[in-house]
């Protein structure tokens, strides 16, 4: 009896082994490794390439990294498959040199350029197999389920043992960080995010055999971080010296002189005692003693939390001058310069001007500018919305060499679960939207004008006002914005993304060529000068809306729209099969002097910017064009109109729009009460004295009047 039991004990502790080993992912399969005298092998290989290296044509594919770790070089047919019953998947010819690479993206596109397989591989994991000439298996391994920009590699070129590194294509992978994939659970917090009492505690939980490590500054934190034992007290947090606010993001900004709002940031994981396996890190945000500030009531509160080397950091800080800030004093000569001496803009050695704008770490665009950050979201009553992790992105074009800096957030999986934000902000599955700042001491002119627009029936931008802290520090007020892409004509038109057609400054972002050429026959037909000939006309209402074309630059021109040309600023959109619409976007060069002639300012421009006036031969469009323009003037932005609604927008900025400026331009209250009073008083007047300048301009523009 006693060895039945024994024999069955037995049998179970190697079920619980086997079973083990098989979730551990040990034993999968027995590999084939590479020969031991060198030869070709897998040598990394990246599942989820969101912005490691991208292909001749700028997109971002999965890849494997073929090493010839032989000391001869290798010319020859080789084979790449995901599945062993079917060695010769993707076939390719290779030419490696000895110890040297060769990347094959893993699309599943055809391409008469780079390698392209003709299969993808999956992020939760897959089998990769490579074979020589006549199909037989070189080598193969089994890629684990990988984080964004990760890869599963040889810890050092061909040898044996795969890790989790920092991904290296096309280059050895010897000296590439190795990244510990979390393990276990987070720790517990007691209290959600939100707005507290000084002296408020904090809990943290976590599993049993577990110690919790957790920083307040923003950054990830590791086994030399604080050691959490009992609780942790909450206090206002404003009291602590400016850290971030003092980072120089360009050579003429100016730190605050006085301590900024801030708020609590917290950040923890849990480790393994006996393991060392980390979790993955908590975030969570407390402001204390906010009751009394004024500026904060019925403002929407919105917390970014980063890794402070993703934000300010000298390689990859998309806030800080960095290493491109450098290359420019290098191009200018000027390295041995004060930053605040630098030049705006200087001669390089090939006697090309170089501007300084150009060259800090914000000036770089797309994915390769991306950062993951923590999202945390409060409504006006600051009550606790959502949370979950972003990425992050510097937006616009001026916003990258100012102090002020728009950012775009992206609701992404390769962050947190689920591909849109887990809370609306505007409309239903938002992935995108943007905390955009003001152009002037006034932070809401540019959504103002789409607001007043709005009226008319125009596609705009919805806007919040929104109060950012970034790694707990107030970063200023900001027009939280939604954004124009496939989901926002879905959520407020119904139109299918293979319906839309969108071109933004001259180029087509949904719709392809075909969408471009209607783009261009549509405007062809207008500048062709023809509107007189009713079969043209006719045509011509048959390609765009023209009461909303008519609407379009009877706003630019009223509102004084001076940063706009034919193929900038400026956006339509129809659906297959309908009508070419503008759409109110990017307003920032608005309410300039009330008596500029924008009429003559847009024919000046290019003969292609100003398209009513080819269309003036047409007494129709004519008198159309001039009466609308007299309407709106006398209703949706007459004077009353506009001073009314300039009013509640002011009742509801002036508080936070003041101290952002304080922030940025190290201003006492005083001061910058004065300057957004003044830019405030300057949009009035201009409102107010517009129409008898548009009404004049335009009779003259049309040849009503004696000149």
């Amino acid at each position: 009896m006693r060895n039945k039991k024994k024999e069955l004990y037995s049998i179970l502790i190697c079920a619980f082994v086997l079973a083990f080993l098989v979730g551990a992912g040990l034993f999968y399969r027995t590999l084939r490794v590479p020969r031991e005298d060198g030869g070709l092998v897998i040598n990394e290989v990246c599942s989820d390439n969101f912005s490691v290296i991208c292909d001749e044509n700028e997109k971002y594919y999965d890849f494997a990294e073929i090493y010839n770790s032989g000391s001869s070089d290798y010319q020859g047919r080789l084979y790449l498959s995901d599945n062993e019953d079917d060695s010769k998947k993707y076939s390719f010819f290779a030419d490696i040199p000895a110890h040297g690479y060769m990347l094959v993206w893993l699309s599943g596109k055809d391409s008469s350029g780079e390698l392209h397989a003709t299969f993808g591989i999956s992020k939760e994991g897959e089998f990769l197999l490579l074979g020589d000439e006549d199909g037989n298996p070189i080598d193969e391994i089994y890629v684990p389920k990988l984080k964004y920009n990760t890869s599963y590699c040889r810890r050092e070129d061909g040898v044996k043992g795969f890790v989790v590194k920092s991904p290296t294509p096309g280059t050895s992978n010897n000296a590439a960080p190795e990244i510990e994939m979390p393990s276990g659970k987070s720790p517990v917090f007691s209290l959600e995010d939100g707005f507290y009492d000084e002296g408020t505690r904090l809990k943290l939980f976590s599993d049993l055999f577990t110690n919790i490590y957790y920083t307040t500054d923003g950054s990830v934190p590791t086994t030399e971080s604080k050691k959490y034992s009992g609780g942790i007290t909450l206090f206002d947090a404003s009291e602590n010296e400016n850290v971030y606010a003092n980072e120089i993001m360009y050579p003429t900004y100016t730190p605050p002189s006085f301590k900024i709002d801030k708020c609590n940031v917290i950040r923890a994981m849990s480790v393994n005692i006996f393991t060392g396996k980390k979790s993955e890190v908590e975030t969570h945000v407390y402001f204390c003693g906010f009751g009394g500030r004024e500026d904060y009531r019925g403002v929407s509160v919105v917390s970014l939390v980063a890794d402070p080397d993703e934000l300010f950091g000298y390689e990859r800080g998309i806030f800080a001058l960095g290493e491109e800030f450098d290359e420019y004093r290098r191009l200018a000569g000027v390295e041995d310069l004060d930053i605040r001496d630098v030049p705006a803009s200087a001669v390089n050695e090939d006697g090309e001007v170089v501007h300084r704008y150009e060259y800090t770490n914000a000036s770089i665009y797309g994915k390769e500018s991306e950062r993951e950050a923590h999202l945390t979201v409060f409504d006006k009553d600051h009550n606790f919305v959502f949370s979950q992790n972003v990425g992050i992105r510097i937006a616009g074009e001026s916003s990258r060499y100012d102090f002020q800096k728009s950012l775009n957030l992206f609701a992404r999986d390769i962050y947190d679960e689920g591909d849109s934000f887990r809370e609306p902000f505007f409309a239903e599955k938002e992935d995108k939207v943007r905390l955009r700042r003001g152009e002037s001491d006034v932070i809401f002119d540019e959504p103002f004008v789409h607001y007043a627009a709005a009226d008319l029936g125009f596609v705009i931008q919805r806007n919040r006002q929104a109060a950012l802290f970034v790694n707990g520090e107030y970063w200023g007020v900001y027009n939280l914005r939604e954004q124009y892409n496939d989901l926002y004509f879905l959520n407020y038109f119904g139109i299918e993304e293979n319906n839309l057609w969108l071109i933004k400054n001259g180029v087509s972002e949904y719709g392809g060529d075909e969408a471009l050429e209607s783009y261009t026959y549509m405007k062809d037909v207008i500048l062709a000068g023809e509107g007189d000939d009713p079969e043209v006309y006719e045509i011509l209402c048959d390609l765009v809306d023209i009461d909303n074309l008519i609407d379009f630059f009877c706003t630019m021109i009223f509102f004084d729209n001076e940063d706009i040309d034919h193929d900038h600023n400026q956006m339509l959109y129809r659906e297959m099969g309908g009508k070419w619409r503008w759409i109110i976007y990017d307003m920032d060069a608005v309410f300039g002097d009330a008596d500029t002639n924008t009429f003559e300012l847009y024919r000046e421009t290019a003969d292609t910017m100003y398209l009513p006036g080819h269309l003036y031969r047409n007494e129709e469009f004519r008198e159309k064009y001039y009466n609308r323009m007299m309407e709106l003037m006398d209703n949706e932005y007459s004077y009353e109109a506009l001073h009314k609604k300039l009013v509640e927008w002011d009742e509801e900025y002036r508080s936070q729009n003041i101290i952002s400026l304080m922030r940025y331009f190290d201003m006492d209250r005083d001061e910058a009460e004065k300057s957004y009073l003044e830019r405030l008083s300057d949009i009035d007047t201009f409102l107010r004295d517009r129409k008898q300048y548009v009404k004049q301009y335009l009779e003259e523009d049309m040849g009503m009047t004696d000149e």
